[in-house]
């Protein structure tokens, strides 16, 4: 048996879907690594809540810790039309890279 790629004709006439994303908020760099230019880099995991909302989010590699909270509270902020199961609303886990370049 083979699984079913999230966005394969298959899944689409379950309707299942990925999240969307709808709104993304910048990240603010961090006022001393900006004026040191520095620059660095965030993989942030978090979970969309079936309302399409942020409420969990982590990084899980990190340059350094001010760029990893200032990912983490720019994709709290970000809205999405959530994943779907068989047309139903679900969480979804996603992972997304941030790169901060003065």
């Amino acid at each position: 048996m083979q699984p079913i790629e999230p966005d394969s004709e298959d899944a689409k006439a379950r309707g299942d879907a990925q999240a969307v994303t709808l709104h993304v908020v910048p990240a603010i760099y961090p006022i001393k690594m900006l004026a040191n230019k520095v620059s660095g880099s965030v993989l942030v995991e978090y979970i969309v809540e079936c309302d399409g909302t942020v409420q969990i989010a982590k990084a899980i590699q990190q340059t350094n810790e001010e760029f990893g909270q200032a990912a983490i509270a720019c994709v709290k902020k970000w809205k999405f039309k959530p994943g779907l199961k068989a047309g139903i609303p679900v969480r979804t886990r996603n992972q997304i890279p941030l790169v901060f370049t003065p």
